[in-house]
């Protein structure tokens, strides 16, 4: 009867754990999680990081959108600029490192600027959420600066009280290059539990100034997986392109430099790239939608986020990859479809112009060492190509001999090809090997920021620009203006007389329209580097 009992009341236990687990534990978290689930759909539905831009206003010139709004300074050894104190937006950032232009007194590289002037590019941090009566921080809210300048040394707390007792607080610290750390911390003293969304924006009016072919320049995200690119053009035309991750990071990509927001990894997140019109404009923005969080009435909640503006040198991305987890951080330079070999090039070129000084100099004993290594395969397509150099009289006589019967002098070339041993596709098949090396190598002095304002020899300063001199006035001897069509300058001249020399060295086609286009690719290949870079007309004639 005892045992019977025990047996009972065993059950009866078991029943109140599993129905008081159910009850006090796992229904409020379903509850919960439902609740979050729901103001996210909310938000969702709301357009998740709305615009923040519904009315041009009256252009400003940099200096008096600079002058007419609270700041705070930003002062470190590769940034100058400041944060505007209302809004929270950092619009105001030039790189230290690096010039306007090759001219003496030029301006450091501005890459952000206020969002009231005609090139506006700004980010922006804040928080959202579905209830439509929470006063929150908006682009409007003037924030209180525990300092009046940002340093690597000297963080800076910002701060502001909502109406309704929510009280935020935002440290802002640096790092030693492009990094600007943001801690929020929200304290909850409305007497009701909220749900919150941080987000962040980084938003551009109009498209990057500079571009090149093949280069990806627009908007770009990343997470643990790939990288995804939709250039200015393509998100014109798709308005919104969206994707869900746990840790990733979006932004704006060009050729040297990148902007992008990075989330602390804190559950799901919306990272979102937007493109959409104003009177005449188009404004471009990347913006990321964290996980919903609920603060229960006097706790706190932490949201992290950070700010890269700066530079795409490899180095760097690399250890930001490494140290903060920045998934395919590296990826933002576009190394394009071969990889693998296109960023050991892009290493090996950076560490000789460190160990030659000539950007120029550099790029010859890259394209020297890449043809030594090639070597095996180019020296088994010349052999192959001067066998079929010897044959060409032969080859001659079999044309002269089978007249218009195509299929006879097929046959007879195949036996001629048999006679001799030789393999017609032998001098092509080390050539394709070697397309995919010669690509990337391509791709290294494309996208380079070491050859950005460096100079070679002579007439040349800056081996990213197109040679700046022209066959039409002399080379700088009539004095006068060449239009840019007519510039065709001494590098890519000697393009197209070295490619008509090598030319020479091989036999020439049977075939009259085959040997008429390969006559005309040295002239096709003169108007092509004319504008294209000064290095890659470098490139072309030593390879």
């Amino acid at each position: 009867m005892a045992d019977q009992k025990n047996f009972f009341l065993a059950i009866l236990l078991s029943i109140t754990i599993i129905v008081g687990y159910q009850y006090f534990i796992e229904k409020p978290r379903i509850e919960k999680l439902m609740a979050q689930q729901q103001a996210q759909a909310e938000v969702e539905k709301a357009g998740m990081v709305a615009p923040t831009v519904d009315a041009v206003p009256a252009l400003k010139t940099v200096h008096d959108a600079l002058s007419t709004s609270p700041r705070l300074n930003i002062q470190t050894k590769d940034w100058h600029g400041s944060l505007n104190l209302q809004g929270l937006r950092l619009d105001d950032l030039s790189l230290k490192g690096y010039r306007q232009t090759l001219g003496k007194n030029s301006e450091p590289l501005h890459l952000l600027q206020p969002g009231q002037t005609q090139k506006s590019y700004f980010a922006e941090f804040g928080w959202l959420s579905a209830d439509k009566n929470l006063d929150l921080p908006s682009p409007d809210t003037l924030w209180t600066a525990d300092n009046t300048v940002l340093t690597e040394s000297n963080p800076v707390h910002l701060t502001w009280k909502s109406s309704q007792g929510l009280h935020f607080t935002v440290k802002l610290s640096v790092d030693e290059k492009y990094i600007l750390r943001l801690e929020g911390t929200v304290r909850n003293e409305t007497g009701n539990p909220v749900n919150l969304f941080s987000y962040g924006l980084m938003q551009r009016r109009g498209e990057a100034e500079h571009t090149a072919q093949n280069v990806h320049t627009g908007a770009i995200s990343g997470n643990l997986e790939r990288i995804n690119e939709q250039s200015y053009s393509k998100l014109a035309e798709e308005n919104l392109v969206q994707e869900e991750t746990g840790t990733g990071w979006v932004g704006f990509s060009d050729i040297y430099w990148l902007t992008a927001l990075i989330p602390d990894a804190a559950g799901k997140m919306t990272l979102n790239k937007r493109a959409y019109k104003r009177q005449d404009d188009t404004y471009y923005q990347t913006d990321f939608l964290g996980a919903p969080v609920t603060i229960t009435n006097g706790a706190e909640a932490t949201f992290g986020s950070r700010i890269f503006a700066g530079a795409k040198e490899l180095k760097l991305l690399d250890i930001y990859t490494d140290t903060l987890g920045v998934p395919n951080f590296d990826r933002t330079i576009d190394f394009g479809w071969f990889y693998i070999l296109t960023k050991p090039m892009f290493i090996l070129l950076h560490n000789l112009y460190g160990w030659i000084g000539n950007f120029g100099i550099a790029i010859i004993c890259l394209t020297v060492i890449v043809r030594i290594i090639m070597w095996p395969l180019a020296h088994k397509s010349f052999k192959a190509i001067n066998r079929m150099k010897i044959i060409q009289p032969e080859m001659e006589k079999l044309k002269e001999k089978c007249g218009d019967d195509k299929m006879k002098l097929q046959k007879e070339m195949l036996e001629l090809y048999k006679r001799e041993k030789i393999n017609p596709a032998a001098g092509c098949l080390p050539i394709f090997l070697q397309i995919p090396v010669f690509f990337a190598l391509y791709k290294v002095f494309l996208i380079s920021i070491d050859m950005r304002h460096a100079p070679f020899f002579g007439w040349i300063k800056d081996l990213s620009v197109p040679d700046p001199s022209s066959l039409f006035n002399a080379f700088g001897l009539i004095p006068i203006a060449v239009p840019d069509f007519l510039q065709i300058g001494v590098w890519p001249l000697l393009v197209g007389l070295t490619m008509y020399l090598s030319q020479r060295m091989n036999p020439k086609p049977t075939d009259k329209m085959q040997a008429m286009v390969f006559n005309m690719f040295p002239f096709m290949f003169i108007l092509i580097t004319a504008h294209l870079p000064a290095g890659l007309a470098i490139y072309w004639t030593f390879n």
